[in-house]
């Protein structure tokens, strides 16, 4: 069956449908325990297909899914494997809620007084970093022109110039 899901769906331009039949499938067949006696060919289609069950679960966003295969990955020794899709999975989270938090920060907005001048700069500030950090760019810049505005910005600024400098060690064309 591992062979059958392998070769036979396109991950790329398969249907969510799709995906979660071969998902499905796989699973029923794969199962979650290694069979009994030394490593063979079986117990070693049994691990690749715990492999491409958390691709499948990738794509159709089942996040317990992904931790269960992810960590049958690792009891079966696969630690490369398993690290990547659990980073995936905590990544994926971690970027989602700060996400959350560029939103949460910019809510506030409306309610800055006189008084609060300074620290609404150093949230601005922070939701700038925190929207470079989650892929957020569109608020970048808006952020951070913000909490210029209200006399912060600096740790902004050493952010943007520590990435130049990463940026600038990447081979030509890469950046």
């Amino acid at each position: 069956m591992y062979y059958e899901v392998r070769d036979g769906l396109d991950h790329r331009s398969a249907s969510e449908e799709e995906l979660r039949a071969a998902f499905v499938l796989l699973a029923a067949h794969a199962g979650e325990t290694l069979p009994a006696g030394p490593p063979g060919y079986r117990s070693e289609r049994i691990v690749d297909s715990w492999s491409l069950l958390c691709e499948l679960a990738l794509g159709l966003g089942e996040a317990d899914a992904l931790r269960t295969y992810a960590a049958l990955l690792g009891e079966a020794g696969r630690t490369v494997e398993a690290t990547y899709y659990r980073t995936l999975l905590e990544s994926s989270r971690l970027l989602g809620r700060l996400s959350a938090l560029v939103d949460e920060i910019g809510s506030v907005q409306g309610a800055e007084e006189p008084a609060d001048r300074h620290l609404m700069a150093r949230l601005f500030e922070l939701q700038s970093t925190l929207a470079l950090a989650s892929g957020r760019y569109e608020t970048v810049l808006p952020a951070y022109r913000k909490s210029v505005e209200r006399g912060a910005g600096h740790h902004v600024t050493e952010d943007f110039g520590m990435l130049a400098r990463v940026l600038a060690q990447l081979p030509d064309g890469a950046a």
